[in-house]
């Protein structure tokens, strides 16, 4: 009984405050049968507060079928707010769809749902300084037209950024269109122009598709591209998912800052949320103002980023420096 009603506290954080559900606001709960007594707790919680819910099950999809069904497609875009409670991974590859673009371009507002008992005491302060940390970012990265990225652990890369604007991610999703994770989940991030990004990055936290690491990985990228992976055997494991993918799988499709403040890198999807830490992405970018397509979108993480925009020192030591 105590877990069900810390899990039903955790439900209500999101309800309440992450996702701000409005009496009579349609809600859709989309999840697989896993992650059924979750599902049914967000739907009790968002019946107490007056709104309707709605339970989609389907299938976790595998790594390279993104895309829903469209009848879930469509209900996506018919609903006020969406919420996706199922593996992370799988969660992570549905928010990069055109069936999530599509569905927030008209206003719903989407979460992908990474509850645990380390947030279910989040507070809405807690929440809403993690928020102005990305949009702070975020506006440095629209504004720049060229970044570098560093770490003590052999990170060098520099990324052409002019024209693109960056994206901010937050647990506080109560405007039209908003999407992110909930509850404890934010970054900025912005889709490099395609062709630009030049230097090594180093993968020396965990790599989606792969975990944690038991060793770093290298990469080296030419022209927008990785052309190299260097490591042990997790490189051969990458590369297999890479092989198995599409042309463009190996497209440098986005950089982005983690801004939460709490927690440690544990192999999971969320580890790029961290402050200090910085990600690139390969495959596919569209969905977050690329022009690259892809039917994959894999993230490396890496720690201890020196961030410079413009030739200025923007994160060091993880400390924003502005």
């Amino acid at each position: 009984m105590a877990l069900q009603v810390e899990v039903m506290r955790g439900a209500r954080l999101c309800v309440e405050t992450c996702m701000g559900v409005q009496p009579n606001e349609k809600v859709l709960i989309i999840t697989d049968q896993a992650y059924m007594d979750q599902a049914q707790s967000i739907a009790a919680t968002v019946y107490l507060f007056g709104a309707d819910p709605l339970i989609l099950t389907i299938p976790a999809r595998r790594m390279y079928e993104k895309e829903p069904p469209r009848p879930v497609a469509e209900a996506m875009k018919a609903s006020d707010v969406v919420l996706l409670t199922m593996p992370p991974l799988f969660a992570h590859f549905l928010y990069h769809t055109t069936a999530r673009k599509e569905a927030t371009a008209g206003g719903t507002r989407l979460a992908n749902i990474w509850l645990s008992p380390e947030n279910w005491d989040l507070t809405p302060e807690e929440i809403q300084e993690t928020r102005r940390l990305s949009e702070t970012i975020q506006g440095l990265l629209t504004r720049a037209t060229r970044a570098r990225l560093r770490t003590p652990g052999g990170t060098d890369l520099t990324l052409g950024l002019e024209g693109r604007e960056a994206i901010m991610l937050s647990s506080l999703l109560t405007k039209p269109g908003e999407s992110g994770a909930i509850p404890d989940y934010a970054e900025a991030a912005i889709a490099p122009v395609e062709g630009t990004t030049e230097g090594v990055f180093r993968v020396d936290a965990s790599m989606l598709g792969v975990g944690l690491l038991k060793e770093p990985m290298t990469f080296i990228i030419r022209k927008g591209q990785l052309a190299e992976i260097r490591g042990g055997e997790e490189k051969v494991q990458l590369e297999e998912l890479l092989g198995r993918a599409d042309a463009n799988a190996r497209n440098i499709a986005e950089l982005g800052i983690g801004t939460v403040t709490r927690g440690k890198i544990t192999g999971a999807v969320d580890d790029k949320r961290l402050f200090g830490t910085a990600h690139i992405a390969v495959g596919d970018n569209h969905s977050i103002g690329g022009v690259t397509r892809s039917n994959i979108h894999l993230d490396a993480v890496t720690v201890d980023a020196v961030l410079e925009l413009d030739g200025k020192v923007i994160i060091e030591g993880g400390k924003l420096r502005v």
